[in-house]
């Protein structure tokens, strides 16, 4: 019998995966009903299909298992997420995110500081 590699497997896997880590169970009730916590989803990407390794990654890098969550250890951890991703854009984003009317997010940064040009 002749071996050839099959790429269907690697997306049964990676589809197991994503559904044992998307059982409601797993997840934290109080921040998936705030909208957090969103099921993991196969890549768009064609090369990401072949590439079992990437969305493993992908996991790590998203996912944070925790056995029990209060608010001082979620603030601990959003903080130490924003450090590592911090730059201009994050800080644009989050902003335009809160004050989406420009005149909304221009008062508030000049209630910041009045030398802010926009």
């Amino acid at each position: 019998m002749k071996y050839e590699p099959s790429y269907q497997k690697l997306i049964s896997l990676r589809s197991r995966l994503y559904e044992i880590l998307n059982v409601t169970e797993h997840k934290i009730t109080k921040l998936t009903s705030l909208g957090y916590g969103e099921d993991l989803k196969e890549p768009t990407y064609y090369y990401n299909y072949l590439n079992l390794a990437s969305s493993l990654e992908r996991i790590t890098k998203g996912i944070i298992f925790v056995e029990d969550l209060d608010y001082p250890k979620l603030v601990e951890l959003a903080t130490q997420r924003l450090k590592k991703i911090w730059k201009h854009e994050t800080a644009r984003d989050l902003a335009q995110t809160v004050y989406p009317v420009f005149n909304d997010l221009r008062d508030f940064l000049k209630e910041k500081d009045k030398r802010i040009k926009l």
